[in-house]
């Protein structure tokens, strides 16, 4: 349902209204005009005109005349017709407030995705451990490393850090001298990655960042994954790597999230909303319930099930555990596309022909295939069994 329709189902011409205006002046009046994309209103200096696309909310104070009650015919009965009155007009009020309240959802959050701007990797500006730091002092890696850190904080400071001024490759270069040296440390790919990115080189930037984020697990490092994956427009992993990230990290009103919900939408992945809140519905504060509550309404109010968004925001309101039962929203089967991605990203592929034995003590063998970047390879045993080694 469209903002001018829903105004012209809850503010009857000639009823007294408050519109909140997005910059949140109040303009009270009333409603004599309304159009797809104005209205006016009436007030003791003339008549104001305010364009929809402006309305943030609205309040209706007092009803127009053909709302007013009409006389009813005396009742024998009094009270039994003033408690049904009483009763009625509560319930009017309650479903008011209601979509009252669906209303601000969706301009709500209408307008931050309307304003969503491209992701930014978030550099980890060198952060390793002293114990990492301290293992490469023999090898002379730690020297290394403490260079091109010298050299991308001075590139930094003077804001030189984009691949015009040529001061990136000489720190990649280092880099990937400490990589080759030791190719799991997960500091040296946060750093590659984001330092591949702000030199162009996405595709390479994403296959660290997803790398990274496989093993450490960290938020950060699928939120890094996602805006590479959206640079790239590779939305499917950006929405599953923004969904990792909130399985561990609290949701909050910041772009990462309007991301998420925006891409649920556009992939009809729903069901990976109602898979999360039903995952982290015990961890989550008040503040990030009513977030995600708020979210599974909009995505609700997209799809046209207003009526359904609207059971939900009744539901919940005073009994939350009632969202327990939230993946019956929304269809659990997902897009062949979508269900690819999930499968490349949380396992690793092995060719179904390879056999693989335990082993219980050391192989020699030839070496038949290694994954240097997921770390892990097959040995040809001497007895011709294939062992899988990481």
């Amino acid at each position: 349902m469209t903002i001018p329709q829903l105004i012209q189902k809850q503010v009857p011409l000639g009823c007294t209204v408050i519109f909140t205006l997005k910059t949140g002046q109040e303009v009270a009046g009333t409603l004599v005009e309304m159009s797809r994309d104005h209205v006016a209103v009436e007030q003791n200096d003339g008549i104001a005109t305010i364009l929809i696309d402006t309305i943030g909310s609205w309040k209706v104070i007092s009803p127009g005349p053909l709302q007013q009650e009409t006389p009813q015919p005396a009742s024998n009965n009094l009270s039994t017709t003033q408690e049904t009155s009483s009763s009625t007009n509560a319930n009017d009020d309650n479903s008011r407030e209601l979509l009252h309240i669906l209303t601000e959802i969706r301009i709500k959050f209408d307008a931050h995705i309307d304003t969503l701007k491209p992701l930014e990797p978030i550099s980890a500006n060198f952060e390793i451990t002293d114990e990492e730091l301290r293992s490469w002092q023999k090898s002379g890696t730690a020297n290394i490393w403490n260079s091109a850190k010298s050299k991308y904080e001075y590139a930094t400071k003077i804001n030189e850090l984009s691949k015009k001024f040529g001061r990136i490759q000489p720190i990649i270069a280092q880099l990937k001298t400490i990589e080759a040296r030791f190719p799991r440390s997960l500091a040296v790919k946060r750093q590659l990655a984001f330092l591949d990115y702000l030199s162009g080189n996405t595709a390479e930037s994403a296959k660290l960042y997803e790398e990274v984020s496989l093993i450490s697990r960290d938020p950060l490092d699928w939120r890094n994954l996602a805006s590479v994956a959206l640079k790239k427009e590779m939305l499917e992993l950006a929405h599953l790597a923004l969904h990792h990230a909130f399985l561990s990290a609290e949701p909050s009103m910041q772009p990462e999230w309007y991301w998420y919900i925006h891409l649920s939408a556009e992939l009809n992945v729903q069901s990976q909303v109602a898979k999360l809140v039903k995952e982290r519905q015990t961890m989550l504060s008040s503040e990030s319930f009513k977030l995600i509550l708020h979210s599974i309404a909009y995505l609700l109010l997209r799809n046209s099930r207003d009526k359904d968004a609207l059971q939900l925001i009744q539901n919940t309101t005073n009994e939350p555990s009632r969202l327990e039962n939230i993946e019956t929203l929304f269809s659990s089967s997902l897009a062949t596309v979508y269900s690819t991605v999930v499968e490349k990203v949380t396992k690793p592929a092995i060719p179904l022909s390879t056999r693989i034995e335990p082993a219980t003590h050391l192989k020699k063998g030839r070496i038949t295939r290694y994954f240097v970047e997921k770390n892990f390879g097959f040995l040809r045993g001497q007895d011709g069994t294939q062992y899988f080694f990481h």
